[in-house]
């Protein structure tokens, strides 16, 4: 994990002094949004996800072609309704880090249209099970009684998800005078989140499915550039 990290900043570190030395305009932005995630077709929940982007041109004074890369807290997992036997909220908070190539069309001279594409990595840091078990238990009357039961888990405890996903995403969006913008967005997990392997030889039809994650965003965004090494709002 530190070693992706280093990269991350190493990766950045280079390509903004790279962007400077050509007079390249180089972009950070707050990003701020809606997730509606889902854990291997379980069920969906509605999170969110907060942080920050930066964008370098991949050649010189174009910014067409851009890389945008970033770190994101997001709130995903699903939600499981299990009806008369209760149900399952599961609340893992990620670190994301997506790394995006992609281009850019100018309509008129203030609003523009993008797409992105590439793959991410993401880091577990924390979160629950919120789990309402319900059951019936006889008195020895004609009616049983009905016992409710709300307790938590860790989400990445043992038999928890995995610490660790990555997969690939993409963006489409519209940027508004070069500072403001807002995007749709799907990110597909590739790694099966489920850590026990006590299934693997389970040949029931309660077999654990494969969790892979899945989450679409909506997302807002407020761009600053620095050209230069001199950081404004462009306009």
């Amino acid at each position: 994990m530190k070693r992706l990290f280093l990269f991350i900043a190493l990766f950045a570190t280079v390509w903004e002094m790279k962007a400077q030395s050509i007079g390249a305009p180089f972009r950070w932005e707050t990003t701020l949004g809606l997730n509606v995630s889902d854990l291997g077709g379980l069920g969906s929940r509605t999170g969110f996800h907060i942080g920050a982007r930066f964008e370098i041109p991949i050649f010189a004074m174009n910014e067409k072609t851009y890389i945008n890369a970033g770190t994101i807290l997001s709130l995903k997992g699903c939600s499981q309704d299990h009806r008369i036997l209760g149900s399952i909220k599961t609340n893992p908070y990620y670190l994301d880090i997506p790394i995006h190539f992609g281009y850019r069309h100018s309509i008129t001279r203030k609003v523009s249209v993008f797409a992105e594409a590439g793959p991410y990595f993401s880091i577990g840091l924390f979160g629950k099970h919120k789990i309402e078990q319900i059951s019936a238990t006889a008195d020895g009357g004609s009616d049983p009684n009905i016992v409710k039961e709300d307790y938590t888990e860790n989400v990445f405890g043992s038999n928890g998800l995995k610490r660790f996903d990555f997969g690939l995403g993409f963006r489409i969006g519209a940027e508004l005078q070069k500072r403001y913008s807002v995007s749709l967005g799907y990110d597909w997990g590739l790694i099966d989140e489920y850590t026990s392997d006590t299934d693997k030889n389970n040949t029931s039809i309660y077999e654990t499915p494969t969790l892979r994650n899945r989450n679409l965003t909506i997302s807002w965004h407020y761009k600053i550039f620095c050209v230069n090494g001199k950081y404004g709002i462009q306009v």
